[in-house]
């Protein structure tokens, strides 16, 4: 068994607590990273999502950008790069810096141009986000 695996059972706890107990969520999520770059990082992708709709974007910048200087095998392959552009362009909006949300937009448009159609209500938010933030340049 390796170190991170021995920390699921935190990610589990987290994810069913950020239904009402924020704070809890945060402290079990925290406890789920095993490593900023290398460990499950669909846990760094949740804990800055709730970090995010707790009002804390700055926070949740901080434990989202280590996971794309991870690898793309392996661990880091629960979450997409494009799920953690989105999350960070949003972080980055949400902290008032809405130009530095521009580089993670236009990574998630053109890579969800052509997705499965699932993801397209996705792209088509961050292409009307892009085209605000950019002032339709």
């Amino acid at each position: 068994m390796r170190g991170r695996d021995r920390r699921l059972h935190h990610h589990a706890r987290g994810l069913l607590l950020a239904r009402g107990r924020a704070a809890d969520a945060e402290r079990e999520l925290r406890a789920a990273v095993f490593s900023p770059t290398g460990g499950y990082t669909r846990v760094n992708h949740d804990l800055g999502d709730l970090l995010v709709r707790l009002g804390r974007p700055r926070d949740a910048i901080a434990v989202l950008e280590p996971v794309l200087r991870g690898g793309i095998d392996g661990s880091n392959a629960y979450v997409t790069h494009a799920e953690v552009h989105e999350l960070l362009a949003r972080a980055w909006s949400d902290a008032g810096e809405p130009a530095r949300a521009l580089p993670h937009l236009r990574y998630v448009v053109t890579a969800w141009r052509r997705a499965d159609p699932a993801y397209a209500p996705r792209r088509r938010a961050a292409e009307r986000a892009l085209a605000r933030v950019s002032g339709g340049r």
